[in-house]
């Protein structure tokens, strides 16, 4: 598995990601949550966990306007294999949800104007906590943020794109996710939390609450 040489190994006791399965009621919300960094919109970065790419090479990025079209078909893939969450509702999208400014601060990993550590930081961090990934799905796109308060709970979301859309190999993909030892939620119409601007699992006395998706009606 390759990863970035200039970046860091990271300790995986560190709380710096969660994993949202979420259902095909709260796709819309979703999507927008994802797609805008506040009132910024934002493209994905096409990203190949197991793929051989220097920090200096430029990713495949999409545009703003593109986004919610590519995980719009993304989601269709899913809900057509037809797994289902906890409560019935078919499970939409998978997004792997990581705080990469949170671990250039926390290592002091210097950032430059062109942003290409964030890219390493997150994919050296995804390679290390899903060894497995990039043997069960084609890849990820990688919607990253900046705009959140505190700047630390910054997330980037990574949408997971199976290279098998089949039912047992979404069943098995899932599986696997539960199976590791990062916070996985079920983010449906009988739950529609997506606590993702929040880096720890769980919140303390005094944080507020978390946020919540809006379930279609």
């Amino acid at each position: 598995m390759t990863t970035f040489a200039n970046i860091p190994q990271f300790d995986p006791a560190v709380p710096a990601t969660k994993i949202f399965c979420i259902g095909g009621s709260c796709l819309r919300s979703a999507l927008v949550r994802i797609a805008m960094d506040k009132t910024v919109p934002r493209g994905v970065a096409v990203h190949f966990p197991g793929g051989t790419s220097s920090l200096g090479e430029t990713s495949i990025c999409s545009s703003p306007e593109n986004t919610v079209r590519l995980l719009s078909g993304v989601a269709q893939k899913f809900i057509a294999a037809g797994y289902a969450t906890p409560d019935g509702d078919p499970l939409a999208l998978i997004d792997i949800v990581t705080y990469p400014l949170y671990l250039s601060l926390i290592y002091d990993i210097p950032l430059t104007e062109a942003g290409t550590e964030l890219f390493a930081i997150n994919h050296n961090w995804l390679t290390g906590a899903f060894p497995e990934l990039p043997t069960c799905g084609a890849g990820v796109l990688s919607a990253f943020h900046f705009n959140e308060e505190p700047i630390d709970d910054a997330p980037t979301h990574n949408i997971v794109v199976p290279s098998d859309f089949s039912p047992g190999a979404i069943a098995r993909l899932t599986a696997y996710f539960t199976r590791t030892a990062v916070p996985l939620f079920w983010t449906t119409r009988s739950n529609p939390q997506m606590d993702d601007r929040y880096l720890f699992a769980e919140r303390q006395p005094g944080d507020g609450p978390p946020n919540r998706l809006l379930a279609d009606s």
